[in-house]
């Protein structure tokens, strides 16, 4: 936390919040929902994701059980709708994702708010292409790798072309390094593990000295 701090300060911060801790059981969501004009009070809700971090806290992507989604509709409408009050009072319409988390009462909190479209969409957006090829797990991940932007495509054609894998974005970042951000389906939590796993080993890492 504290080497997260400090890069803030050198990008120029100098407010830092703090807020107690909330103690989970559950999965981190990140939910995305649409809010429209005051003739429709309800937001459109989109789809909940849970958050991908590493052992250091580093953000890498969300998975998507494409089977929960109406249950967590279902448990989120008066956050989404409070979410969706508070923005009308600016005047906002247009997509929203929040970060939140159930406490040990079962509560959700939302812990973030973006007014924009959120890094997970594209897992949200594609459900009815991967539950059509029976995966009702989807995951994106953010993978950096050596080489340009074209890597992604020539290495994982095939699956490309069968549709358990979708390239959402391929940018180069400096003259040797590039970052994807991948889509991809499964049969189960497992599929995911190993399908994310094939992903880093097919693209060329960059070793740094």
């Amino acid at each position: 936390m504290f080497d997260a701090v400090r890069r803030y300060r050198e990008r120029g911060g100098t407010e830092v919040e703090l807020s107690e801790f909330i103690h989970s059981r559950r999965p981190h969501y990140g939910v995305n929902f649409f809010v429209s004009g005051y003739d429709t009070p309800q937001p459109c809700f989109l789809g909940a994701t849970e958050q991908v971090v590493t052992k250091n806290g580093v953000w890498v992507g969300v998975i998507i059980d494409y089977r929960v989604q109406e249950d967590l509709e279902r448990r989120l409408q008066q956050t989404i709708a409070a979410v969706a009050r508070t923005l009308r009072k600016s005047s906002y319409m247009g997509w929203v994702g929040i970060d939140l988390i159930f406490d040990l009462n079962d509560q959700p909190l939302v812990v973030d708010l973006n007014a924009r479209i959120a890094a997970g969409i594209g897992v949200v957006l594609f459900s009815r292409h991967f539950l059509s090829m029976g995966f009702p797990f989807a995951q994106m991940e953010t993978v950096s790798f050596c080489g340009p932007a074209s890597v992604p495509y020539d290495a994982m054609s095939a699956e490309i072309e069968s549709g358990q894998v979708i390239v959402t974005l391929s940018a180069e970042v400096t003259e040797t390094e590039s970052v994807a951000s991948v889509v991809f389906g499964g049969r189960t939590r497992e599929d995911l593990h190993t399908v994310g796993d094939w992903i880093r080993d097919v693209l060329p890492a960059c070793f740094k000295t």
